[in-house]
């Protein structure tokens, strides 16, 4: 069962950060970076020794809505670490696990989604070969042109 506890791994004074922001990991910091005038600039750095939570954070950051009005710190600060474990060792091992989780669930989604591109490419030729439309040069020209405008070939 997982018991929900707010931890605070850091405490930073700063300004608010704009909604366009970035997030990378530099060996055991996690990178907070802004926009500014479409330049990406580092404006935070945040140690965390712990590979399991840094990683959590990482991938929390790059998928949470933290958007919005206010402070960017003070909803940083209001993430939850999900807490399996009074045992730290044992609860970076139960985080790492949902960390593997997510990872095989984000290849799935991917190849997925690959294998439904290539079946609507598949559809657009056995369509497009039933009115013996078989050009190559006529094929992309019609696909392109139904793509541009936000259509499916047919």
């Amino acid at each position: 069962m997982i018991k929900k506890k707010k931890r605070q791994f850091f405490t930073v004074e700063y300004e608010a950060l704009g909604n366009d922001f970035g997030v990378d990991e530099e060996d055991n910091y996690l990178v907070i970076l802004g926009n500014t005038e479409g330049i990406k600039i580092q404006v935070l750095k945040i140690r965390l020794e712990s590979e399991s939570i840094r990683k959590y954070l990482y991938y929390f950051l790059q998928y949470a809505k933290l958007r919005g009005r206010g402070n960017f710190l003070e909803k940083l600060n209001r993430i939850e670490i999900p807490i399996f474990s009074r045992i730290n060792s044992e609860n970076e091992e139960k985080i790492e696990e949902l960390i593997t989780l997510y990872n095989q669930n984000e290849d799935q989604k991917r190849n997925l989604k690959e294998q439904i591109e290539v079946l609507f490419h598949d559809i657009d030729t056995l369509i497009l070969s039933f009115y013996h439309i078989t050009d190559p040069l006529h094929f992309e020209l019609i696909t392109k042109t139904a793509n541009n405008n936000g259509f499916t070939v047919f």
